[in-house]
């Protein structure tokens, strides 16, 4: 997966893969969490993910698993803001007990399944991370300001 999450682990990750990718001389698949999760759920959804502290990410996705909102961080009080069906890791179901809990390991699968079929895999150098909020190091370096 190329995020949400921290932006070092992301980081390190995603250039793994990468570089093995370009090595390899192999296409590589790169899938966000949050489309992960709403590979759980036929129809349209919310995906919510736990990131740090009372953060959560957040994107709407149609029912063919596309998003149709651009990924948020939110905080904890403001999930109950959210309609509509909600497919959750399980940290946030314990903050949204109507949220149906995904198994992330059989929504990975049919995620890269999918993907694979649509001949979605690519380059290295397609392959990005996704943040959804900036780093510690530029929201302290914006606060300064």
């Amino acid at each position: 997966t190329i995020g949400p999450g921290s932006f070092t682990g992301i980081r390190i990750a995603v250039n793994t893969a990468r570089a093995f990718a370009y090595a390899l001389n192999k296409p590589i698949l790169g899938i966000d969490c949050l489309t992960v999760g709403a590979y759980s759920y036929k129809g349209e959804c919310n995906s919510v993910l736990y990131g740090w502290g009372d953060n959560y990410y957040y994107a709407t996705f149609n029912e063919n698993h596309d998003m149709i909102s651009e990924a948020q961080a939110i905080k904890e009080d403001e999930l109950s803001t959210l309609c509509g069906v909600i497919v959750a890791d399980k940290t946030t179901q314990e903050i949204i007990p109507s949220a149906l809990v995904y198994d992330g390991t059989e929504a990975f699968i049919k995620a890269v399944e999918d993907k694979l079929n649509k001949n979605q895999a690519g380059s290295y150098d397609e392959v990005k991370p996704f943040y959804v909020m900036p780093s510690q190091a530029e929201r302290d370096l914006i606060n300064k300001k």
